[in-house]
């Protein structure tokens, strides 16, 4: 990544870097700092974007002997330097690593884009979601979705909302086994019932039976019983 626009014509610089002009070098003063700025702004959005880091950032004259950016070398590169750092930092924060599963802890709004408008999709409580990639607008968002590709509205910045914690299942199976149980109740009713009408079934028979084989043995035993 290059300071100066027109670096080194078909050399190394121009064929493989991303060429930045600072304006107002000549003049000089806060038109000239108010540039620099931007620049720096610029490019830390540009290591963001790519994942690059500091090393990346060259200057005109590390491909020519040409004292390029002079104003900017005057004053200092490795103060250049040390504000690209500053910033980067910054915007570097980041409270999860891309590629990390995250649960929002409550249902949460999620916009189109980074800080700039655009429609919004719910994202609902304790949902997997996959953190995607990072852009810095005014302060640090993120973008979700899931393992193959984004959500359609995927940028956030309300970090303190989601955890890489999985939510627990306890609860839900707690509720499943005390469902159960009822039927289970029911089921030993059913066959207890079942069972005491078999036995009634069986008396009444072998009752019926023993009358038609010998009434007189049966009109004694019923006769004992009612004694």
């Amino acid at each position: 990544m290059e300071t100066l626009d027109y670096m080194d014509g078909n050399g190394k610089g121009n064929r493989e870097g991303i060429a930045i002009e600072i304006c107002y070098s000549l003049s000089g003063g806060d038109r000239f700092i108010k540039a620099e700025q931007n620049a720096v702004d610029l490019i830390v959005d540009i290591l963001n974007r790519y994942n690059w880091d500091i090393d990346k950032v060259t200057k005109h004259q590390d491909y020519t002997n040409k004292y390029c950016p002079h104003r900017t070398l005057d004053m200092g590169w490795d103060r250049f330097l040390n504000m690209i750092n500053e910033k980067l930092s910054e915007t570097r924060a980041r409270p999860f690593i891309v590629g990390t599963k995250i649960y929002n802890t409550e249902d949460i709004y999620l916009t189109e884009t980074a800080g700039y408008g655009g429609g919004q999709m719910l994202l609902t409580k304790n949902t997997e979601s996959i953190v995607k990639k990072y852009h810095y607008n005014k302060g640090l968002y993120m973008a979700l979705g899931t393992e193959n590709t984004y959500y359609d509205a995927a940028w956030t910045n309300n970090y303190s909302k989601f955890t890489t914690t999985k939510p627990p299942v306890e609860e839900l199976k707690e509720d499943n086994k005390e469902t159960t149980k009822e039927p289970e109740k029911e089921d030993e009713n059913r066959e207890r019932n079942d069972n005491k009408d078999n036995k009634d079934t069986n008396n009444n028979n072998l009752d019926k039976e023993l009358e038609r084989q010998n009434p007189l043995l049966w009109f004694i035993d019923k006769t004992s019983k009612n004694i």
